[in-house]
């Protein structure tokens, strides 16, 4: 790890991220196309919620794809952060090694529109850890930050009916 705190990407890491912009990149396009065909069809309301889906969608992908091609690093320096607090280093450094998947996976999902109920969810469920660790060690800046990606969630999950711009209702799921 670098001094001013960012993480260097290994080779493995770059090909890892190279990867999988090529495979999600396309599913986007695809995904894209559909949507503009159905612009003209869709309501007010099923756009809007396209448009809210989205940022939270990309926020979870980027977290995701920026943290994959230095796992490693990334996940010793969580288990550093959190060496002040009784949570035991090999949970944290667990932890460090799967939030990044997590992250990515749920930005996916999100992002796409596929299974988008349980992307939302499993997001929850991934904010409320991250809101725990951050009040352990007292990071209250965080622990703000992400109570509104929670609340941004439930908003999500509030009106998941209006998710008709999605892999979801095209595939009727």
């Amino acid at each position: 790890m670098k001094l001013d705190g960012h993480m260097e990407y290994t080779d493995e890491g770059r090909v890892l991220q190279v990867a999988l912009i090529w495979v999600v990149v396309p599913v986007m396009q695809i995904e894209i196309r559909l949507y503009l065909k159905k612009l003209t069809l869709m309501k007010n309301e099923e756009f809007s919620y396209l448009l809210a889906r989205l940022p939270i969608g990309m926020s979870f992908f980027g977290h995701g794809l920026a943290r994959l091609p230095k796992l490693e690093a990334f996940s010793h320096w969580m288990a550093n952060l959190f060496s002040k607090t009784f949570l035991p280093e090999t949970l944290v450094l667990a932890f460090g090694y799967i939030l990044p998947i997590l992250e990515l996976i749920i930005g996916i999902l999100i992002l796409i529109g596929l299974f988008t109920r349980s992307g939302i969810l499993l997001g929850l469920i991934v904010i409320l850890m991250l809101i725990f660790g951050s009040s352990l060690i007292e990071q209250w800046e965080n622990v703000f930050i992400q109570v509104v990606y929670g609340a941004y969630l439930v908003v999500l999950y509030r009106y998941l009916y209006y998710n008709r711009a999605s892999f979801d209702y095209a595939l009727k799921l």
